[in-house]
């Protein structure tokens, strides 16, 4: 039994289900945020490298066994039919949501920064060339 990854009407055109869609869509925009903080020599913080991401997206393809032709007939196709896309983007915000709920420390609102011990010199108060000699605790070696 041979099973589409696309469906077709006739007034539709071809295009990914909705579900395999969202996922398609879910890793691509991880892909995209996580190009901008691949760190090289030739690439600046925050712009996207594009050497990384053109592999994030084979390797996205590949996994979803698609074609670059095939996912942008389908989001073609999605973006024609806006409400569609809508429900996928906001399924894919509450699963963004979550992985953040469980991968980022819960902020507690009453928790206070402690300041720091009156040893510590804050790095831009050092001017280059000068020594800093800060008074560190000694700690005893265990035999």
């Amino acid at each position: 039994m041979v099973v589409s990854c696309r469906n077709k009407t006739a007034d539709q055109g071809y295009h990914m289900p909705p579900k395999m869609m969202q996922q398609v869509l879910m890793d691509i925009n991880l892909a995209e945020a996580f190009s901008t903080i691949v760190r090289d020599s030739a690439h600046k913080p925050g712009t996207k490298n594009y050497d990384s991401l053109a592999v994030f997206y084979a390797s996205i393809f590949n996994h979803y066994k698609i074609t670059p032709e095939q996912f942008n007939e389908s989001l073609e196709w999605y973006k024609v039919n806006s409400d569609k896309l809508d429900t996928i983007y906001t399924k894919i915000l509450a699963n963004v949501t979550t992985i953040q709920n469980k991968t980022m420390p819960a902020v507690n609102p009453t928790h206070t920064l402690t300041p720091p011990p009156p040893s510590f010199i804050p790095p831009h108060t050092v001017r280059p060339g000068e020594r800093v000699q800060q008074n560190l605790p000694v700690l005893p070696v265990k035999k």
